[in-house]
């Protein structure tokens, strides 16, 4: 009895074991004597049907060209060689065309240690699979003001692969104002390179963290009253700039 109880178990671990690594593919049998072997992504009854090969290419069938539609298992060595000849680090990021990418961030304004949050937009397009281009605008809330900046944006991926370090900049204007009495504009130019990572989880989509050093140039107001003439008030404006260390989290789609 034990000896059989122990049987029993090492043919139900087996199956198991086996069960995990079974994999399955839809096979389409024609008329013609053709074999199409993957996966079927549309299927329209009795009209028309659509199956993904392995090697990503699609072919659209009439149902009266279809002799018959199986699920087969894959056999092993066909997943071992495919497996084997996948890169580790395989590149699936957008090769080219329009993207668009959304960041958040968090800033720390050096000269007083003052927060600073934002967002930032962008759109533009991938030239090649290493270099995108585009422009962007966003908000960037000060403690004693906003600021919303237009930029142009370059970005450079260092390496084709899932995980890419990248070098971007930001060079713009951003249009800002003050939330006290002072109140006028007191934007400027600013200048914005840093470095980080993208994450490529899919080809149309990615994520990205990235820090930066930003210095934006800025105008602040000072008034103050005559002590000999107290109905005099004066005005002076000074030009300063900003530095800021900036940490991004944003994604690309």
């Amino acid at each position: 009895m034990k000896n059989l109880f122990l049987l029993i178990t090492a043919l139900l671990l087996t199956f198991a074991v086996y069960s995990q690594n079974v994999q399955y593919e839809d096979v389409v049998y024609l008329k013609n004597g053709s074999i199409i072997h993957g996966m079927i992504i549309e299927q329209i009854p009795n009209k028309t049907l659509k199956i993904k090969t392995a090697d990503r290419n699609i072919f659209v069938f009439e149902f009266d060209q279809i002799e018959k539609i199986t699920k087969e298992e894959i056999p092993q060595e066909f997943i071992a060689k495919q497996q084997a000849e996948m890169p580790e680090n395989q590149y699936i990021a957008k090769e080219n065309g329009f993207e668009s990418e959304i960041d958040l961030l968090m800033a720390v304004q050096l000269e007083w240690a003052e927060p600073v949050l934002g967002m930032h937009a962008i759109a533009g397009y991938r030239v090649i699979p290493q270099f995108f281009m585009g422009g962007g605008f966003g908000v960037e809330i000060y403690t004693d003001g906003n600021m919303l900046p237009l930029f142009l944006s370059i970005r450079t991926d260092f390496i084709k692969a899932r995980v890419t370090p990248f070098f971007s900049a930001n060079v713009g204007y951003a249009f800002g104002w003050v939330n006290g009495e002072d109140g006028s504009d007191w934007g400027g130019v600013f200048l914005e390179p840093g470095i980080g990572f993208r994450f490529n989880i899919a080809e149309h989509f990615g994520l990205n963290i990235s820090s930066s050093f930003k210095f934006q140039k800025a105008y602040s107001n000072n008034y103050y009253y005559d002590p000999l003439y107290p109905g005099n008030v004066h005005h002076e404006r000074f030009a300063e700039t900003y530095r800021l260390f900036i940490f991004k989290v944003g994604f690309s789609f």
